[in-house]
């Protein structure tokens, strides 16, 4: 909550985390319309509407952090790729590349694969964001 005055983004749309693990929030400003569509342990789908009237899909997304549950957060992600434009952004717990990943086990080519097919399914292209932060700012 303080966070959001910090910010000065005071509209707030929260899923909760269920233990340890997810949790999604959307922080805007004011007088940036944002209409909730759903939600799920998994995202945050909401529909942004300009002041012209102009709408887009902004989707905050949480993927499934075991390795052997991760292609249904991949189903999740193709579902929701029915509406045009979209910004998907969040916490994929994957890879596109085996250089991305710092520490740890290498990730296997074929987990790599599956998000990659994902993205390509729904015409998601990488933005290359890089570091710890999960912060994606509207304005």
């Amino acid at each position: 909550e303080g966070l959001k005055w910090k910010l000065g983004l005071t509209n707030l749309v929260v899923k909760d985390c269920k233990g340890k693990s997810g949790g999604l929030t959307i922080f805007s400003r004011k007088d940036i319309n944002i209409h909730l569509r759903g939600d799920s342990r998994f995202y945050i789908n909401a529909d942004v509407v300009e002041a012209d009237g102009f709408v887009w899909r902004f989707t905050g997304f949480y993927c499934e952090p075991k390795s052997d549950q991760k292609d249904l957060s991949w189903r999740v992600i193709r579902a929701l790729n029915a509406f045009r434009p979209w910004l998907c952004v969040g916490d994929f717990n994957e890879v596109l590349l085996g250089c991305e990943k710092e520490g740890g086990q290498p990730k296997s080519q074929g987990c790599m694969d599956r998000f990659k097919d994902a993205l390509d399914d729904c015409a998601l292209p990488d933005l290359g964001f890089v570091g710890p932060l999960h912060i994606v700012v509207l304005s």
